[in-house]
């Protein structure tokens, strides 16, 4: 009995593990349109939404679009190369296009786009996926319940682009000198009569 428990026990846990492993995303959305197609951006971005997870190459394009407005990379190789020269991704980092983007890669970017020095741990590692998820997570950019290491859905893709987009506004806002205050113009008021000498008597 203890042995027919045990097996069931372990054929959930590879199903479970199965379920929300990483895979090739062999549907990709097109990533190659010019930076001014509007109607083209914006299908790449209402079709993430239901998607269950999103390709390196798909997720690479939106960070780029969030970051610099557009995507100048003309491939997947050229975007790997420049995330990896700004920090986005780990010099060592060689995932193939189609794999499913973790939420750690994504996470990682999402710190270095929007300068989040973090908490202890994120300053002295640097913004390794695992901290750069947690960091996430505790400014609500990210949500809770999956680790760094599992694929990121479309869905909550878009939710921490769009969060992050609002974080980065935000601080801006508070980093803008304060406005001086417009200088009051100045009328001409006119002066007032000097009063008439006093005589005696009156």
């Amino acid at each position: 009995m203890n042995r027919f428990i045990a097996l069931i026990a372990g054929m959930l846990l590879v199903t479970l593990a199965a379920g929300c492993g990483r895979g090739i995303v062999t549907d990709p959305i097109n990533t190659d349109y010019a930076s001014d197609d509007i109607e083209a951006e914006l299908e790449f971005w209402s079709g993430m939404e239901g998607r269950p997870r999103l390709s390196n190459n798909e997720g690479l394009h939106g960070l780029f679009v969030m970051a610099d407005g557009e995507d100048k990379a003309k491939n997947f190789e050229e975007r790997v190369l420049t995330a990896k020269e700004r920090g986005w991704l780990d010099s060592d980092w060689s995932e193939p296009e189609a794999m499913s983007m973790q939420r750690g890669t994504m996470a990682r970017a999402i710190v270095v786009i929007c300068q989040i020095k973090g908490g202890v741990w994120l300053q002295l590692l640097g913004p390794t996926k695992r901290y750069a998820t947690r960091e996430l997570v505790d400014m609500e950019i990210m949500s809770e319940g999956t680790t760094e290491n599992l694929s990121i859905t479309g869905l909550e893709y878009v939710s921490v682009i769009s969060r992050a987009r609002d974080y980065i506004n935000t601080q801006a806002m508070k980093n803008q000198p304060p406005q001086a205050p417009a200088a009051a113009e100045q009328q001409d008021v006119p002066a007032e009569p000097a009063p008439e000498p006093m005589q005696n008597g009156v």
